[in-house]
């Protein structure tokens, strides 16, 4: 009987050692001093956290020259092989955004007159001065195609929500958020233009010449907008 007992206490131990020894192929760390994982209760262990930027992608191509006529005698102006007869004629610039993000573009318009010309603020009306009332617009387009067809908008809007034009001034005038052009579709683009419109005086009191001109600089400040990056959505620019 004591034999028996004596067997079972040590086939108990024997139980008790296994179950250790099964524990211990589960500890966590190892029970090397030099290694930075925790081994026991008395080891510390410190975590260096490095920052990255995720900084957006933004490629935008802007035409850095263009044209536009003035026409107060409504003749025929061909654009693309399509016949214009507006008193200011131009040729709309293409604005491409192959960026990661949505992009707001802001600008600065300034207006260089010739020698006797006039800039005015709003229609000329019955005016008998060489004067032009000329202004910037901005507009979304589908694709490039799209942006040749663009036309001055009827009633533009120079302040407040919807800003879409800019009026030319001989003093530089700036406008936020004229465009807003939505994250590249991935390989692809999102696409915006602009061009010029306005009126300007059919029978001044002097003749006009071809010296009477009229050069607008546009200079475009881009700013990306946040959360709104290719993998929130991407699509083709839409308006404010």
């Amino acid at each position: 009987m004591k034999k028996l007992l004596s067997l079972l206490m040590a086939i108990a131990m024997v139980a008790s050692l296994a179950s250790t020894a099964f524990a211990s192929d589960f500890e966590v760390g190892p029970t090397d001093p030099n290694d930075p994982n925790l081994t026991d209760s008395t080891k510390t262990v410190t975590s260096t956290v490095k920052s990255k930027i995720k900084s957006p992608t933004i490629k935008v191509t802007i035409p850095t020259t263009n044209n536009v006529f003035l026409n107060p005698y409504k003749m025929k102006v061909e654009v693309d092989n399509v016949a214009k007869y507006d008193e200011i004629v131009s040729i709309p610039g293409t604005i491409k955004s192959e960026s990661d993000v949505k992009l707001d573009f802001s600008a600065v318009v300034t207006g260089k007159a010739a020698s006797g010309v006039t800039l005015e603020k709003a229609s000329v009306g019955t005016k008998t001065t060489n004067s032009v009332y000329m202004f910037v617009y901005f507009a979304n387009a589908a694709d490039a195609n799209a942006v040749k067809a663009l036309t001055p908008p009827a009633s533009p809007v120079f302040s407040g929500a919807g800003t879409n034009a800019i009026v030319v001034q001989g003093t530089a005038s700036k406008s936020t958020k004229v465009l807003t052009l939505e994250a590249a579709p991935e390989n692809g683009a999102t696409f915006g233009g602009f061009g010029i419109g306005g009126d300007i005086v059919a029978a001044p009191t002097t003749p006009w010449t071809d010296k009477h001109t009229v050069d607008v600089t546009i200079a475009f400040s881009i700013a990306p907008v946040q959360g709104t990056g290719t993998g929130s959505g991407a699509g083709n620019g839409s308006g404010q």
